[in-house]
């Protein structure tokens, strides 16, 4: 380091780490009557939530919680699972999500394996929680959350602290959702595909016509490219967008060109439903081949693995020095989807490694065989997974929700794959049932892998 270096140091005034707490202190300052929450019948403005968020976060500390404890939440989204994201940072604890379908046994696991020193929890769950505390020797404080507006029947106090009355959403209803994007002029959301799945799928009494445009933003599982159409048909426009957990969200869009504009309406389906391209705090996105750690052909065709680095790349996994290490090797974080990068630079999804088919020595991506399904009109959701075979070693099996009303079956679906995908890459099986989902709409394919197994 030179002495001219020596001189620059980061300081006070010119170094000052990214936290989402200066963002409600900016919406709290310029903003603060401005509406933040809706919630049923009770409404809250940014400063509302200020004071709400600091008082909860001076309770903490007053039991004890400080800089490093994991403060753990298990709950619907809610406002206390809102005002948690701010309040629990404030005390420089860590806030821990626990996924409201898991069973106590994960639940015990997270709990141990977290550290957490306390769990809000609603009382919902007061089943799964009470079993799994009865698996934990150390002591967890635990503070209810109880929503008078709930079923009653199914609630159950767990602790002695209770956050407070507090209304919650009861149901993710697609007549609500129209209603809802009408009574408060709904402009922009989220949602992951199943859930663009639900609305394009309603039936004619649950629709509103939406006066106005509504821009989606979908993740969390590759879209197929039909349900751009169809969202599109009803007043939605929608950008796709790629992340992981390990990247505090997402990391790429489908940044739109107007050069597009011109192209069939195929081919501009087929075009968003890609990855895209790096967000402005990502420092690199790449289609990496995992042996020669080089970028892949810009062909549309050769695949790689997409690999991340910048800033909001995780530090690591908790207590896994070598999950990390794997995760990190080679000053990329490997992601373990794999994709191809096409000549304007935007990538597009072909599978995740781990759901790769392969076939008498070929590779078969479960995503086009989904997609292609996705485009017949009974089929409402499809997932692909490899069901094993004594001659081909493992071959494509399909599970179908159909649409209601819309019969179809196994033969009529495998002729519809026929006529555009490469005989091998047909299903051999096809299986009508109710999709296994996480809280956040991903298939969870490993619960179709155990039946696809089952069926051979």
């Amino acid at each position: 380091m030179s002495s001219f270096e020596k001189n620059l140091d980061k300081n006070a005034a010119n170094f000052v780490p990214l936290t989402p707490l200066t963002f409600l202190e900016r919406a709290k300052d310029i903003y603060p009557n401005y509406e933040a929450l809706v919630y049923e019948d009770r409404k809250y403005t940014w400063i509302d939530i200020y004071k709400r968020c600091t008082q909860f976060a001076s309770a903490l500390e007053k039991i004890g919680i400080t800089k490093g404890d994991t403060v753990s939440v298990m709950a619907c989204n809610t406002p206390e699972i809102f005002e948690a994201h701010y309040s629990v940072p404030m005390t420089g604890a860590v806030l821990n999500t626990i996924n409201i379908r898991l069973d106590s046994k994960t639940v015990s696991y997270i709990l141990e394996h977290s550290d957490a020193k306390v769990l809000i929890v609603d009382r919902q769950f007061h089943e799964v929680v009470k079993k799994a505390l009865s698996n934990i020797k150390k002591e967890i404080k635990i503070i209810d959350i109880f929503d008078k507006y709930a079923d009653q029947s199914k609630l159950g106090k767990i602790g002695d602290l209770e956050y407070e009355e507090f209304l919650k959403t009861g149901d993710i209803d697609i007549k609500k959702i129209f209603e809802l994007i009408e009574t408060y002029k709904v402009t922009h959301f989220g949602g992951a595909p199943i859930v663009l799945n639900m609305i394009t799928g309603a039936s004619e009494s649950d629709r509103k016509e939406l006066k106005h445009k509504v821009y989606v933003l979908t993740a969390g599982a590759p879209p197929p490219s039909i349900i751009f159409k169809k969202m599109k048909s009803l007043g939605f426009e929608v950008m796709h967008v790629y992340g992981l957990t390990e990247t505090y969200g997402h990391i790429t869009q489908c940044a739109w060109n107007d050069d597009w504009n011109s192209l069939d309406e195929d081919k501009v389906n087929e075009i968003k439903a890609r990855q895209g391209v790096r967000y402005p705090n990502t420092e690199g996105v790449s289609v990496i081949d995992p042996e020669s750690m080089k970028p892949v052909p810009r062909d549309g065709k050769t695949m790689g693995e997409i690999m991340i680095k910048g800033n909001v790349v995780m530090k690591g996994y908790y207590k896994d020095k070598d999950a990390t290490d794997k995760a990190m090797k080679d000053g990329w974080f490997h992601s373990g989807d794999l994709a191809v990068m096409h000549p304007d630079g935007y990538i597009k999804i072909q599978d995740r490694s781990k759901d790769i088919i392969i076939s008498g020595g070929e590779n078969i991506s479960s995503i086009e065989i989904e997609n292609t399904l996705a485009k017949h009109p009974s089929v409402s959701i499809a997932a692909v997974v490899a069901k094993p075979d004594e001659k081909w070693g493992e071959v494509p099996c399909a599970f179908i929700e159909a649409v209601k009303d819309k019969s179809t079956s196994e033969k009529e679906l495998i002729d519809f794959c026929k006529e555009t995908l490469a005989s091998f890459k047909v299903p051999k099986k096809i299986e009508f049932c109710e999709l296994p989902k996480t809280s956040t709409g991903k298939i969870q394919k490993f619960e179709l892998r155990k039946k696809a197994k089952e069926l051979s």
